[in-house]
């Protein structure tokens, strides 16, 4: 309860929890036409044991249980995809039963999953399957499917053309997958999730917003700048970036989420977050290189990329990239930022960085997250990268 004596614990009855209702942000008149049609909401195939040895249930099946049992409910009568498809243990079985009954599904309004790569790595295999698909189709859809592949490009708007929204993260490295979804669904709004964690929602999207807004309803916030001195809510700079540290109302006491935000204004007295990374630092010699900062080198990069640590005779990094465009020189320019970067390779401790384009890089990450037993659904764009398993993975997969 002291929590609720906070200034800003209360604000936004009218704003934030609008925006919640509002699915997504969206007006109420949006939210009304999207509850009138079908929804697909991220299902990903268990492809592990979803117990363990003593029985105990891992995860969730579908992503309509994070509202609860009674809603959840509700929501799974709304489904274009069945529940079901969660009990998948195969790849391929689990893609052929979701793409079929989203092909059937004419009424789709909104697509909710977490990572843009999921949508994307699930439109692609339509794309590559989708004849394969027609044998088991009413007529009417292999029609509609095949004017959909005509022209060897994937028409989304010919399958669904009553699409309104689409929910997914657009922040911190995801962002880099959000022209793709507007050129594959031109018909749909792109709305970003905001910042929810496990140990709680940060920031919910508000109609009007530039960005999502501190969700204040949620739990008590605190902000921990460079230098790290803790502000409340109230106290924030825009411009100025922090990482955010969670109390909530199940007894979960100052958690530091790991999490760096951008404060990038005020929606009426909550301060607006635009989500930029991950605080997770690679350290083979002591140049402690952290997430957010190689996010900012990487913005520059064209598509889909990673920073691998490498631990040899002589550690280093590489960086994988689906473009031939990067420039090596350019980007260690860019990583001499850090000063302890800068220091280690000038001293010869890290070897100069190496680059190699991978085609299909985000489609192979997601396969190697699989394979270490990551649900499909869980799987989030980084582009730091601690350690050399994933070139392992690349390596082995040739």
């Amino acid at each position: 309860r002291w929590c609720q004596n906070h200034p800003l614990w209360r604000i936004g009855n009218a704003g934030v929890s609008k925006g919640v209702v509002s699915l997504a942000g969206r007006s109420a008149a949006t939210a009304a036409a999207i509850s009138k049609g079908s929804a697909y909401w991220s299902i990903s195939p268990v492809l592990r044991s979803d117990r363990t040895a003593e029985s105990v249930p891992l995860g969730l099946k579908n992503d309509a249980l994070y509202f609860g049992s009674e809603l959840a409910g509700n929501i799974s009568r709304t489904l274009a995809v069945p529940a079901t498809a969660g009990e998948f243990s195969e790849l391929l079985p689990w893609q052929t039963y979701t793409l079929k009954h989203l092909l059937q599904a004419q009424d789709l309004r909104m697509i909710s999953v977490w990572s843009p790569t999921f949508l994307l790595q699930l439109m692609k295999a339509l794309g590559k399957c989708g004849r394969r698909l027609t044998d088991s189709l009413p007529s009417l859809i292999r029609q509609r499917l095949r004017d959909a592949l005509k022209t060897g490009t994937l028409d989304t708007t010919v399958l669904w053309p009553e699409l309104d929204t689409l929910s997914c993260w657009t922040q911190g490295p995801a962002q880099v997958f959000v022209p793709a979804l507007r050129q594959l669904f031109p018909q749909a709004h792109i709305q970003g999730k905001g910042l929810l964690a496990t140990e709680g929602v940060v920031s919910v999207p508000v109609e009007g917003a530039q960005d999502p807004v501190l969700a204040v309803n949620s739990g008590y916030f605190e902000f921990v700048d460079n230098a790290g001195k803790v502000l409340q809510a109230a106290e924030v700079q825009p411009g100025e970036r922090y990482r955010i540290i969670l109390t909530n109302d199940l007894g979960m006491y100052r958690y530091d989420l790991g999490d760096e935000v951008e404060i990038t204004g005020w929606y009426e007295k909550a301060p607006m977050l635009r989500f930029r990374g991950r605080i997770s630092t690679s350290d083979l010699v002591g140049e402690k290189l952290e997430e957010v900062f190689v996010a900012r080198v990487l913005e520059s990069v064209d598509g889909f990329s990673l920073l691998c640590a490498v631990s040899e005779s002589q550690p280093g990094y590489v960086l994988l990239s689906e473009t031939s465009k990067s420039d090596a020189a350019r980007i260690e320019k860019g990583l001499f930022r850090n000063p302890q970067y800068a220091y280690a390779r000038k001293m010869g401790q890290l070897a100069p960085l190496a680059i190699r384009q991978v085609a299909g890089l985000d489609e192979l990450y997601s396969r190697w997250r699989l394979q270490q037993g990551q649900q499909l659904g869980d799987i989030k764009p980084v582009c730091l990268l601690r350690d050399d398993g994933f070139l392992q993975f690349l390596e082995s997969s040739r």
